[in-house]
């Protein structure tokens, strides 16, 4: 599982880094701890393990802006999608399997898409919501500012967030979302 960061409990640590080879950078084997999204600002400090993650405010495919605050109480997997690949579509059944399974104990998944194709943006994000219609929460950010400002480089890049908003684990790549691994550590946000 290639996880860009990780900051988890350390039974949560041992559990992932005996089952898969896992390269693991910064962060300690302690849970994070944040009160509370900061306000929104024009300066966006970049997500790092252990630290809050930023707020922020985006449209949805609806024209409705959503903002990080909105999910206030819940555990969050955020990703960070291109729609010029179908890379990151092949998440999709994941997060799917997982929203059915803890929903109803607080996770969601907005999915930022920020690399979106005409032709999805001209038929209204219908061809979009057709491949995610998952619960997902699609939000747009069509110029990539938000990825960009948040120093993301590949996609799919998903951030593992717990209900204070603490960041536990930031994932490049969709192979680790796949893997039995990303589950477990799912889990483990949804018990927090």
């Amino acid at each position: 599982m290639k996880i860009l960061s990780s900051s988890l409990p350390a039974a949560a640590v041992l559990a992932a880094s005996l089952a898969m080879p896992a390269t693991v950078a910064g962060g300690d084997a302690t849970r994070p701890v944040a009160a509370k999204p900061p306000p929104a600002t024009s300066e966006v400090v970049k997500p790092a393990v252990g630290g809050t993650f930023p707020d922020f405010r985006l449209p949805d495919v609806n024209g409705k802006e959503v903002s990080l605050s909105d999910f206030r109480g819940n555990a969050i997997i955020l990703s960070f999608w291109s729609c010029f690949t179908d890379t990151c579509y092949t998440s999709v059944p994941v997060i799917k399997d997982l929203l059915a399974q803890y929903a109803d104990r607080g996770l969601v998944a907005p999915t930022v898409c920020s690399e979106i194709p005409a032709a999805l943006e001209a038929d209204g994000y219908a061809g979009l919501l057709k491949n995610c219609g998952t619960g997902q929460i699609i939000l747009v950010d069509k110029d990539m500012q938000l990825a960009r400002s948040f120093g993301v480089k590949e996609f799919p890049t998903t951030y593992l967030i717990d209900r204070n908003y603490a960041v536990w684990q930031i994932i490049g790549g969709v192979r680790p979302l796949m893997q039995e691994d990303f589950r477990l550590l799912v889990k483990s946000l949804v018990a927090e």
